[in-house]
């Protein structure tokens, strides 16, 4: 697989998206630009040490409209449950939290500003085949996003005066699964 490292990721001085894109195998243009940005350049070490092993460059991506109840069923791992739970209670008791950047447009757009990405569970992924088989069951695990959806769900709980009805959400699925039922949108 011949996917660049992000130069000088981890030291405080990574080089710029822009770069970053310039540098990016056309064989995996089935990797949508947002997810390129938010997911594999922010995250490299991650998308590098777990994501790449997952197979990833070979998932199908589409992007579509989740409903708040839909997007309140998302899978996460229990270590991660209460992690994501405790940032979202935040965001309406502390001020700091609220008043990042994050938050703030979140809370004024009703949204993200950048899809999250789920992975639709067909029982066939590795990583979530374990979380699956402890009792859960999710139609889609999250992938990215962490903090994106402690805050939604959060905006939910709170049927938060500004939340939209729907939200933009990138759905993977690996190569054996089925065309996506779900709304779809532009990219």
């Amino acid at each position: 697989m011949n996917i660049p490292e992000v130069t000088n990721y981890g030291n405080g001085n990574a080089e710029s998206f822009e770069s970053y894109l310039s540098r990016w195998p056309k064989e995996y243009s089935n990797i949508p630009e947002c997810l390129i940005k938010n997911w594999i350049h922010r995250h490299w070490a991650d998308f590098k040490s777990k994501w790449i092993t997952e197979g990833a460059l070979t998932w199908k991506y589409e992007l579509i409209n989740f409903s708040n109840e839909t997007l309140m069923d998302i899978g996460v791992p229990d270590n991660l449950r209460a992690c994501i739970d405790h940032w979202g209670s935040e965001l309406f008791t502390k001020t700091q939290r609220r008043e990042t950047w994050l938050a703030a447009r979140m809370l004024e757009c009703g949204t993200t500003p950048a899809p999250i990405l789920v992975f639709r569970n067909k029982g066939r992924l590795p990583s979530l085949i374990k979380y699956a088989a402890n009792g859960r069951s999710s139609a889609f695990f999250l992938i990215e996003g962490h903090l994106r959806t402690a805050y939604l769900w959060e905006m939910i709980r709170h049927q938060h005066e500004h939340l939209k009805d729907q939200h933009q959400v990138w759905v993977a699925e690996d190569d054996l699964s089925q065309p996506s039922d779900g709304a779809r949108v532009a990219p």
